[in-house]
This record gives structure tokens, C-alpha cells and sequence, in this order.
């Protein structure tokens, strides 16, 4: 298929047929599954993103479309700086929001709810209650911690944890440049203040990720959060407090319960990988209910 694939699309762009070649490179794209064809799947989204801003020359409603498949494109081939910075300069073009964690997000959203499967509803609701439940374990920290990664991988991001002594709790990535570390302190009873130690332990959680996932970018923004059913912490930790995020826990269990929502309503229309209507919709409800990076930053608890 690749030899001629690629003459297809030459063609196409040598005759000026730009919507038709960006078509094509939508279909090559939509049927290069897997990890181990990331990298090619990305080169499609970039003849895509190709044709479509050549397309904008003549109808700008295909300017969104070119932002869209340069984000894919560098969201499968994040080592390639290059086209991570053309990404960048095309989508904050008339100051226009930067996709790239939105894009991100929502294709790895595809392939759980693909996983996951869309005939039945049984295993998605067994998934939902096992994290829930979890979620709200202040009994168990390995069952809430289990179920905060199950969480993260859900939405899209890639989630991991350790039981290595002094190692963070779960954290999310999206992309190569954003990070959310958390450290889980939930159980207790919220009655006392969060002691120093547990306030520094945060403090050498960045090294411990930057050793452990890596092709994250030199400049990868952390988010360092601290969830609790704690509102106070003791006064000697105050000055180790001040590049935290205090989530308190009952707010945290009520963004998810709402993240989750948003989940179940995205599955019902929910028919095959790589359909852009979906993906635009799906885009715009993590938006709105700020499910990505700039919704988290957003958040003051």
C-alpha cells in the first residue's frame, strides 16, 4: 500500500486537488493502527495538515483542519522538535488556542473507549464503579491509588505509579511537556493538619519522574498536587507549601464523578477511531468541562 498511497497523494498535490489529497491522507492515516506505526501514521497526518493548509489559501475553513492534523502529527512523533515547533507557530496563528493536549488526549481516549468496546455496557459501567469506588477508598492507599491511574489512563492521559519508598503517587502526562505529580494523603479523617514530612515529600518528585518516563521536553510543565481531606497544614510546612496545588479530596471525587460524565456522554455517539466530527466534539467537551492541562491549571482548590 505505501508506494502507492504515497503516488496518490503526489498526484493529487501536483494537480492542485488538495481537498483530495487530504482525504487520502485521512484514510492512510485512519488504517495505520498500533504504536509500532506511530511514527508513519504521524508522516500522514503531516501530508495531511500539508494539504489542508493549502486549502485554507483559497477556503479558511480548512485552517482548523491544518491545525488539527499538524497537532496529530507531532502528538505521534514527539522527538521530531521540529515539527513540534511548526506545530506551534501554525496553531497559535491569530491567537488561537494550542490543540496539541487536546488532540492528544482524546486519540488516546479512542483507543480505551475502542478497548473497551462499545456493544456492551457492562464492562465500560464495571470500569467506572471500580474507579469510583476507589477513588473514594480512604481506607486502602494502593485501592485509591490503583483507581486514580485507572482514571488518568481513561481520559486520555498516560498515567503510571511506583511503591518505590519516597517515589510520587500517581501521576498523568500528556504530550512530552505536561506532567501532574500528585502525592496522596487520604488516610485520615481530616481533623489534623498535614504534617511537614509529608508536605516535602513532593519536593523531589520531578527528579524521581525525570529519571523514570521518559521523551519528556527539557521544558515539560509540572503540576505538583496535593489531595487530602486535610484543609490546614502544620505551620513549619508553610514555606514548602508554596509550589503545591491543594486538592481537597471530597472536591477531587467530584471533578471525577463529573469527568466521568462527560466520558459516558462522549461513548454514546461513540462509532470508530479517527472520525473528525467525533474528535471536534469530543475536544470541545474536555474543554468545557476542563479535562485537559489548561482546564487542570485552572483549578484552586
Amino acid at each position: 500500500m505505501g508506494i502507492v498511497a504515497v503516488e496518490i497523494n503526489r498526484i493529487n498535490m501536483w494537480v492542485r486537488n488538495y481537498k483530495g489529497a487530504l482525504n487520502h491522507a485521512n484514510m492512510v492515516a485512519s488504517l495505520l493502527d498500533g504504536n509500532e506505526l506511530k511514527g508513519y501514521r504521524g508522516l500522514w497526518y503531516y501530508l495531511a495538515g500539508n494539504a489542508a493548509w493549502l486549502a485554507a489559501q483559497t477556503d479558511d475553513s480548512f485552517t482548523s483542519i491544518a491545525r488539527l492534523k499538524f497537532d496529530q502529527a507531532a502528538n505521534c512523533t514527539s522527538s521530531v522538535t521540529w515539527l513540534r515547533n511548526l506545530v506551534s507557530a501554525v496553531i497559535k496563528t491569530d491567537g488561537m488556542e494550542d490543540k496539541s493536549h487536546l488532540a492528544y488526549l482524546i486519540e488516546r481516549l479512542e483507543s480505551q473507549l475502542y478497548r473497551i468496546g462499545t456493544s456492551s455496557d457492562r464492562k465500560f459501567n464495571a470500569l467506572i464503579q471500580k474507579i469510583l469506588k476507589g477513588l473514594a477508598n480512604t481506607a486502602d492507599g494502593n485501592t485509591s491509588e490503583h483507581a486514580h491511574v485507572k482514571l488518568g489512563t481513561l481520559l486520555g492521559y498516560e498515567a503510571g505509579n511506583t511503591e518505590d519508598t519516597g517515589g510520587p503517587d500517581p501521576w498523568w502526562v500528556c504530550g512530552n511537556d505536561f506532567i501532574l505529580v500528585s502525592e496522596n494523603y487520604t488516610q485520615i479523617d481530616g481533623t489534623k493538619p498535614i504534617p511537614l514530612y509529608k508536605v516535602r515529600q513532593p519536593t523531589t518528585h520531578l527528579t524521581y519522574i525525570r529519571s523514570r518516563v521518559t521523551g519528556l521536553s527539557s521544558g515539560a510543565e509540572y503540576i505538583r498536587v496535593f489531595i487530602s481531606q486535610a484543609t490546614t497544614i502544620e505551620d513549619s510546612a508553610v514555606e514548602y507549601a508554596t509550589e503545591l496545588v491543594f486538592w481537597h479530596q471530597p472536591a477531587f471525587l467530584d471533578w471525577a464523578n463529573k469527568a466521568i460524565q462527560v466520558i459516558r456522554t462522549l461513548r454514546l455517539d461513540f462509532t470508530e477511531v479517527r472520525n473528525e466530527q467525533w474528535r471536534e466534539k469530543a475536544m470541545q467537551a474536555y474543554r468545557d468541562a476542563g479535562l485537559d492541562p489548561i482546564g487542570i491549571k485552572a483549578l484552586h482548590y
